[in-house]
């Protein structure tokens, strides 16, 4: 009796747990940014050859920006990664 209570309960928190899956916030959400993109670049498919900068963003802050940025890049160890020979060395 108990080995038959015990693989119900299984079996119910396991079907708990799989349709708790199912609806996930998740997949409600899922494509919005790659929906959001795209209606982006159908209404201004020439953006990547402009020189406009974004909106809202002025020159000086641009430049801070920009600077921070490649000096944080300077700053970065190089990752050294033990090379992978696929087959035999000569």
């Amino acid at each position: 009796m108990r080995i038959r209570t015990l693989r119900i309960i299984l079996a119910g928190g396991a079907g708990l747990l799989l349709s708790g899956c199912l609806h996930s916030a998740v997949d409600q959400r899922w494509g919005e940014a790659y929906h959001a993109a795209l209606t982006r670049q159908q209404a201004n498919p020439a953006a990547p050859t402009s020189q406009d900068g974004p909106e809202g963003v002025d020159a000086v802050t641009a430049e801070l920006v920009s600077d921070r940025y490649y000096r944080g890049q300077e700053s970065q160890e190089t990752r050294r990664v033990e090379a992978v020979v696929i087959g035999e060395l000569d």
